[in-house]
Formats: C-alpha cells, structure tokens, sequence
C-alpha cells in the first residue's frame, strides 16, 4: 500500500482496507475541511455547507451516507464524499 498524500485519503484508507477513492477537485490544494454529517438530508446541511464555504475556498469533506444527494443539492459546493 502506497503512502496517503493527504488526511482525507489516509482516513479512507483506516476505515476501508481496500481503499476508498475519494473524487477530488481538479485544482490545486494545499488543505481540506472535513466535517461529518452522517444521516441528515440535504436540505438541513444547507446552513453547514454555506457557512464552511463563506470561510475556505479548499476541498470540502463530508462523511456521510447521503453524498449523492449532497452532490445534487450542492453541485458547485466542491464537495469530496467520503462514504
């Protein structure tokens, strides 16, 4: 197994022993948000999502077990789901 090159990857990794591949931005990055909104809609991780982009610019990680309809609801968020 190959050295993680971020947090995020790393986290996968632990949790999933065959790996989970994160969908990164194309861009450039040097950080990343992570935050945790397992089972909560979309509609209520509006206030979340908004105030965390109003502050950073960088990858936004969300573990959670709803990411395609996150990714629906905010598909210019740059939002990384991590399952």
């Amino acid at each position: 197994m190959s050295t993680p090159q971020n947090f995020a990857e790393w986290a996968a990794l632990a949790a999933a022993p065959t790996g989970v591949r994160l969908d990164w931005p194309a861009a450039p990055f040097s950080n990343c948000v992570v935050t945790a909104a397992t089972g909560y809609p979309a509609e209520v991780l509006k206030p979340l999502v908004l105030s965390l982009r109003a502050h950073s610019d960088a990858p936004l990680v969300v573990i959670t077990d709803r990411g395609d309809e996150l990714k629906a609801a905010y598909p210019d968020a740059g939002l990384v789901i991590y399952p």
